[in-house]
């Protein structure tokens, strides 16, 4: 069960002791949600975006971490299918971190929300979610390179961009293989940013 699947999850990442990979296998999994990554791990890595499929209903976040400042994580090759879920990978702070090639679709606040600086964000496919794809807080300098942000096929403008003098040091780069699409509020919502640079959107 769903219940059953996110109690083998936790009590794996509860057992893990730095550095470590938990490797999730192949297969359609359902899964409660509101599994914490506290700081123990540092990867999460499924067998493909549509090899390793997580259905998730309710709850608020799939995976989180709130307190420790989670750095050197990488979120790898995983597909998140939510109904009605708030936030897929939700990081109050993550540092130096990679979330790359992975499917996020379905979330009602924002698919990725990451706080903190030097992460990298490649080749991920995030549509049709209710709330915004990308939502990053704290970065310094931000970098996008060639990234797009659609609704209903039609090209938007990349919204609500607040940009002030906080935040840290460090630089956040988004990849050109990233797909950011049909997200009903943002595809990308940065705020705390005190330089932007936007490169070859299209």
């Amino acid at each position: 069960t769903a219940a059953q699947n996110k109690t083998a999850v936790q009590a794996a990442i509860a057992s893990m002791t730095r550095p470590g990979k938990l490797i999730l296998p192949d297969g359609i999994f359902n899964l409660s949600p509101d599994i914490d990554l506290g700081n123990y791990v540092i990867g999460l890595e499924g067998g493909g975006k549509y090899a390793t499929q997580l259905l998730v209903s309710g709850g608020t976040k799939v995976f989180y971490s709130n307190s420790a400042p989670i750095e050197y994580f990488s979120f790898e090759k995983i597909g998140l299918f939510a109904t009605s879920t708030a936030y897929g990978l939700y990081a109050a702070t993550m540092n130096h971190s990679l979330v790359k090639d992975c499917l996020l679709t379905g979330f009602q606040a924002s698919a990725l929300y990451i706080g903190g600086y030097s992460n990298d964000i490649v080749g991920n496919d995030i549509f049709s979610n209710q709330g915004s794809g990308i939502t990053l807080t704290g970065n310094v300098t931000l970098v996008i390179y060639g990234g797009t942000s659609t609704s209903g096929g039609t090209l938007t403008a990349i919204a609500t961009i607040t940009i002030t003098t906080a935040g840290l040091t460090g630089v956040l780069q988004i990849d050109s293989e990233d797909i950011v699409e049909a997200a009903e509020v943002a595809g990308l919502l940065p705020a705390g940013f005190k330089s932007l640079v936007v490169k070859a959107t299209g």
